[in-house]
C-alpha cells in the first residue's frame, strides 16, 4: 500500500476519494460559499462556480487533475471536473494545505 502523501497525484486522489455532498437546487452565492468553505469534505459545485474561481484570480496550482485556488495566506481549495461534466470542490484543511503545497512545490501564500 502506498502512502497518499508521497506524491502529489496520490494525494489528489486521496482528496477526491469518497462521497461528495450534492449540488443543492437554487443555491445562492452566500450559501454556496458557506457550504464550499467547510474544510475536509468534497462537494459538488455548479460549472459556473468552477469557472468563476478559475477566472477570478490565477490558480495557485493547475494540473490535469484540476486546479487549486487560494487568496493570500488562505488554505487552498481544490476544484476538478468529474464524470459527466460534474464539478467538485474541496476546501483543504490546514494540514492538507501544508501537504499539498509541499508536494506541489508551491509557496504556502500567494502574497
Amino acid at each position: 500500500m502506498t502512502d497518499h502523501t508521497t506524491t502529489l497525484a496520490a494525494f489528489i486522489r486521496y482528496l477526491k476519494a469518497g462521497p461528495a455532498s450534492p449540488l443543492p437546487e437554487a443555491e445562492g452565492w452566500s450559501d454556496m460559499i458557506r457550504r464550499t468553505t467547510a474544510p475536509g469534505a468534497a462537494c459538488q459545485v455548479a460549472e459556473e462556480t468552477h469557472d468563476y474561481f478559475l477566472e477570478v484570480l490565477p490558480p495557485r496550482w493547475m494540473g490535469r487533475e484540476g486546479y487549486a485556488f487560494g487568496e493570500g495566506a488562505d488554505d487552498l481549495r481544490l476544484f476538478w471536473e468529474g464524470a459527466g461534466r460534474a464539478f467538485f470542490s474541496r476546501q483543504l484543511t490546514a494540514a492538507e494545505n501544508a501537504t499539498f503545497c509541499r508536494l506541489a512545490r508551491i509557496p504556502h501564500t500567494s502574497g
